[in-house]
């Protein structure tokens, strides 16, 4: 019996961290109370966040990965 090739994602870890971070980030929009100056600064640098991932997902997609 032939064992299948398993082929790590590229930045596997990397997109992990990133997808936390995302969540994270996600909870602070939805807050309701008025958010001190860290969290504001935390959520400047989401824009960047979603582009890196994006970036990281794209460069990580095999020959043969869906396009969704």
């Amino acid at each position: 019996m032939a064992t299948p090739i398993v082929h790590k994602v590229k930045y596997d870890a990397e997109i992990k961290a990133v997808k936390k971070r995302l969540a994270a980030l996600e909870v602070l929009e939805k807050s309701a109370k008025v958010l001190p100056l860290e969290d504001v600064l935390k959520l400047n640098a989401k824009p960047k966040l979603i582009a890196d991932l994006e970036a990281m997902q794209a460069e990580s997609r095999g020959w043969f990965a869906d396009n969704n």
